[in-house]
């Protein structure tokens, strides 16, 4: 079962993925002819990173769920898997019981302990894989958080241009095309790099939730190998007891 922590994690996550920033312009007076193109160039960066930024943002709600419904899938069979070799040890456990009871054998101090013990490492499997799934799927949604993080911030570099190209309205006069000049360049630069910082970023996210699944996996197999040697060993002690029993019965006999 995924744990409250990780689902208040998925929670903070949303809030941001559904906190689109707003981008706001530079004031009306600026109208000046030599700002129009850049204007217009600044309008069309918004519109381009808006629209790569909310596209990201949809991306991650799925990768959200996608690693969500991964980690509950994992942990149920894990779980199962858990559940059916416990139960596997303690039927054979009941099969020494039933024969001994056959024989008139008492192996209850063979088998008490035993049971308690199995009882005790299916737990204990189960907590542990519960814990590793945990800290996987809370690492996976900081990743993601820290993703979405950077996809916002691509607006808030818009925003900068926009800030700059505001302040050029009140530099000396002849100092305007400069800094016109100067936040156009910058203009450019942003329009190549920024829709393409975005995808990158969604890239990466997409990369990373891909090979979650078997990221999980190391939470399961490792365990319940172990789990299953271990109660092997318990089996077998209890074996080796409950036979030393019946053959002492039966030469007493």
């Amino acid at each position: 079962m995924i744990s409250a922590k990780v689902f208040l994690s998925l929670c903070v996550c949303a809030i941001i993925v559904h906190a689109k920033p707003q981008v706001s312009y530079y004031p009306d007076n600026a109208t000046d002819g030599i700002f129009d193109p850049v204007k217009v160039a600044l309008e069309t960066l918004t519109d381009l990173v808006r629209n790569a930024v909310n596209e990201a943002l949809l991306t991650f709600e799925n990768l959200i769920r996608d690693i969500l419904n991964v980690a509950q899938q994992i942990s149920n069979d894990a779980f199962s898997q858990v559940t059916k070799i416990g139960g596997g040890f303690i039927e054979q456990i009941d099969k020494l019981v039933a024969e001994a009871t056959g024989l008139g054998v008492d192996i209850s101090d063979c088998v008490d302990e035993a049971v308690n013990q199995i009882n005790a490492l299916e737990n204990r499997v189960s907590s542990t894989i519960g814990a590793c799934i945990n800290i996987e799927v809370d690492t996976a949604l900081r990743f993601l958080n820290d993703s979405v993080n950077e996809v916002n911030a691509t607006l808030g570099q818009v925003e900068d241009l926009v800030v700059d190209l505001a302040n050029c309205v009140d530099v000396f006069i002849l100092e305007i095309p400069v800094c016109v000049a100067g936040v156009s360049a910058k203009v450019v630069v942003a329009t190549a790099e920024l829709p393409l910082r975005v995808a990158n970023i969604v890239a990466s996210a997409v990369s990373t939730v891909q090979t979650f699944a078997t990221t999980l996996g190391s939470c399961t197999t490792g365990t319940i190998s172990s789990m299953t040697q271990q109660g092997a060993d318990i089996v077998n002690d209890v074996t080796t007891c409950a036979n030393n029993k019946m053959h002492n019965a039966a030469h007493i006999k």
